[in-house]
């Protein structure tokens, strides 16, 4: 199956064709102001905090603290592929869904809110889990809403920023979101050694809340 899918990708990508378009004339000035002028954009920096925090969310439960509990649990390692297919399933349904049905982006921001939100309430239940059923229905909401979450981000980088700028403040988006990808799980692990694993979640959707009602701050301005 790998193998097939490995050529079928041959295929597209020896078919695809290159579009080119008219360079934009760009003003000649150096990296700092260059710099300067991506940090001044509109919610950029917001934005990217979203992010990191989305991404921390993701690496601290799927891809790390979330086959702990399940381990806690009694639940066998040969079971935890339900756990996340119960994760990823709806995650990718989420945004193959914005491919066919495109959200106004008027409306973006109160669905990245309600998102976070209803992650938040997710997370901070997880402890309370009792069986593999119930953890992996908490994590196909999660998986659900940061479903949505990313690609309603990535739409948002793309809107505040002008042509000349969308590539640097791409780039500046893509660069510290990592931040949450190191910095999640580092002090989720810290937590976890110091007070318990269940505070980890806890933590992790106090993350959450506190996105949350950043985005609807930022709404009411």
């Amino acid at each position: 199956v790998g193998a097939v899918a490995s050529v079928l990708g041959i295929y597209f990508i020896w078919n695809i064709k290159e579009v080119h378009q008219k360079r934009v004339e760009k003003e000649k000035s150096g990296i700092g102001l260059h710099t300067k002028k991506t940090m001044r954009l509109p919610h950029l920096k917001m934005l990217t905090f979203l992010s990191l925090i989305a991404h921390a969310i993701l690496f601290i439960t799927i891809f790390g603290f979330s086959l702990i509990v399940a381990s806690s649990l009694g639940v066998p390692e040969k079971s935890f592929i339900w756990l996340t297919c119960a994760f990823f399933i709806p995650h990718a349904l989420a945004s193959l869904g914005l491919v066919f049905y495109e959200i106004e982006s008027r409306f973006n921001k109160r669905v990245l809110s309600i998102c976070f939100g209803l992650t938040a309430l997710l997370l901070v239940l997880i402890p309370f889990s009792e069986s593999l059923f119930s953890l992996s229905v908490l994590h196909a909401g999660i998986g659900l809403t940061l479903g949505f979450i990313f690609p309603l981000l990535l739409s948002e980088v793309v809107r505040v920023s002008p042509a000349d700028l969308k590539m640097s403040a791409m780039g500046f988006f893509q660069s510290f979101y990592a931040l949450g990808i190191f910095l999640g799980p580092l002090l989720a692990g810290m937590i976890a050694d110091s007070i318990g694993l269940n505070e980890v979640f806890i933590f992790t959707g106090v993350l959450s809340l506190v996105a949350s009602l950043l985005v609807i701050w930022v709404v009411r301005r």
